[in-house]
């Protein structure tokens, strides 16, 4: 948004970041950025999860984890599947209700 603000209407970048929240150093560390391998694997990895959550919405970070290592090779931490997951909000949707089903019967040990 400052981004195309700045340049289309020439707003000073810094009332622009103060409007919207963010320290003007920010900013420019967010424009000057530069991909990194490991932005590109997350990128890669969140792509494969969302195309395998289509498929079976009802699978976890941990099944699909093992999903990415088994058909496709890729091979990461479960905590970074998990990052990723909450990041692009891909979750089950699986519903499990547990129900305690008492039982009153005494056994006898002998």
């Amino acid at each position: 948004m400052i981004k195309e603000e700045h340049g289309e209407h020439h707003y000073p970048s810094r009332s622009l970041c103060k409007l919207v929240g963010i320290t003007r150093a920010a900013y420019y560390k967010w424009l000057n950025h530069i991909e990194t391998a490991n932005d590109r694997l997350n990128k890669q990895i969140s792509d494969r999860l969302e195309a395998i959550h289509q498929e079976h919405p009802d699978m976890g970070y941990r099944r699909l984890n093992d999903k990415l290592r088994h058909d496709h090779g890729i091979k990461v931490n479960d905590k970074r599947i998990l990052r990723i997951c909450r990041k692009q909000q891909i979750r089950s949707n699986l519903n499990i209700v547990m129900t305690a089903v008492p039982d009153h019967r005494k056994i006898q040990l002998l």
